[in-house]
């Protein structure tokens, strides 16, 4: 259903008003199959990364967890082979730590819990803040009951205990909380002006080190 799509969404983006070439970055909150299966497409039998330009922003605990898992064969739905790797392949995988910061409205923010790795995305603009999080709560309930945790949860005990501290998180001026696991009309919405988004590209291209990835390291993963 969420890796090997064969859906409408690149239709959907194009009536948008964007192809996939013109996608400067992905950001991934987690390698669960339903977050990373848009990640690649079928080309003449081959999977390839579906946006050819974008640098494909994987945490980078998240990404060693789900590469251990993969190597032993743990991955459930086979994503990591036909959604994840083709992005290392390619050369398009950029491997950063959990509070890495893309431009100056965007920064990573560590929630752990629902994987090892998990991130929440903040966006930060003059008039607004909101947070893209991911697969912290999946159902609105869970904002009067935190300590509720989906069986697809990791480690249901530790997303307890995130849920709280990043709904506390310091915010400047108005926020809203932009959940895509939520149903309608559960979610919150963001009606703040989108602002306009630099087009050069972050740094990158340095080998992987055998080492923990310092704050604010990034690295372009090598096949």
């Amino acid at each position: 259903m969420w890796n090997r799509r064969r859906g409408t969404f690149l239709e959907d983006l194009a009536a948008a008003g964007v192809t996939p070439e013109q996608v400067d970055y992905v950001v991934i909150t987690h390698m669960h199959v339903d977050h990373v299966g848009w990640n690649t497409r079928l080309v003449n039998g081959a999977w390839v990364p579906t946006f050819p330009n974008a640098r494909y922003v994987f945490p980078g605990e998240e990404w060693q967890f789900w590469k251990h898992e993969n190597e032993r064969g743990a991955d459930e739905y086979g994503c990591i082979d036909d959604s994840v790797l083709p992005i290392v392949a390619s050369g398009q995988a950029m491997l950063v730590d959990d509070t890495h910061r893309l431009d100056r409205w965007l920064a990573f923010e560590p929630s752990i819990g629902h994987t090892p790795g998990h991130v929440s995305v903040r966006l930060t603009t003059g008039a607004r803040e909101a947070v893209f999080s991911g697969d912290l709560m999946h159902r609105v309930v869970q904002v009067a009951e935190p300590q509720w945790s989906s069986r697809f949860c990791y480690d249901g005990k530790q997303a307890a205990q995130t849920r709280p501290r990043v709904r506390r998180a310091p915010r400047r001026h108005r926020h809203a909380d932009p959940r895509r696991a939520l149903p309608a009309p559960g979610r919150d919405r963001a009606r703040a002006r989108r602002p306009a988004l630099p087009s050069d590209r972050l740094g990158g291209g340095l080998e992987r080190p055998p080492r923990p990835l310092a704050t604010g390291d990034q690295r372009t993963i090598r096949p």
